[in-house]
């Protein structure tokens, strides 16, 4: 972290609070993991619907980065750049991708850590989703969405000799990833709330 970052975030953290509060959602996370490294996760819950509502706007974001998922389709990637106290999201209507019967919503977050890009700030690992609708609260980010690690994701680190700002390449095993596909019906002791 850059000495002009640990001098700033504190005083984010401290003027961002306002604005935090007014989300009815929570900021999830994975419990026991570094919330400062490098990591790559899943996120998810699963309704059933029996019926598919006209209209469902939904706010999106996560520290650093996410891909969000309806039944195994991305609908949005983000956020877009900010910085703490002016934290970016997505809103994103998620009734075209929703069907009657079983519907999984799944989020991929990942942090890259002490590698992530110098214009990429970070908090901590999380992820939030909130309905703009009260009908459609049953998906706002709480202790109810599992989690868990994606052990199938690993950082390639540059090493220069000069100031670098990008971030890492990554390397992909993918005999341990877990694609979009397959968060819906995985199960297992690694899902966790």
């Amino acid at each position: 972290m850059s000495f002009v970052s640990k001098l700033l975030l504190p005083m984010a953290v401290l003027f961002s609070h306002p604005v935090l509060s007014q989300w009815k959602a929570s900021w999830i996370s994975v419990p026991g993991i570094n919330p400062h490294g490098y990591g790559v996760y899943w996120f998810r819950q699963c309704q059933s619907l029996s019926a598919v509502p006209d209209s469902l706007p939904v706010f999106v974001s996560a520290d650093n980065r996410y891909k969000l998922f309806v039944n195994g389709q991305l609908v949005s990637l983000g956020p877009a750049r900010g910085d703490i106290p002016h934290w970016r999201f997505a809103t994103v209507n998620l009734a075209p991708y929703l069907r009657v019967g079983s519907n999984c919503i799944a989020a991929q977050v990942w942090n890259e850590g002490n590698d992530k890009p110098e214009a990429q700030p970070s908090l901590r690992t999380a992820f939030i989703l909130e309905a703009a609708t009260d009908e459609g609260g049953v998906w706002d980010t709480d202790t109810a969405w599992e989690c868990r690690a994606d052990s199938g994701y690993s950082p390639i680190r540059v090493h220069l000799p000069f100031y670098y700002v990008a971030g890492p390449g990554e390397y992909q095993d993918m005999r341990r990833h877990i694609g979009a596909a397959d968060v819906p019906q995985s199960g297992g002791p690694e899902w966790r709330h």
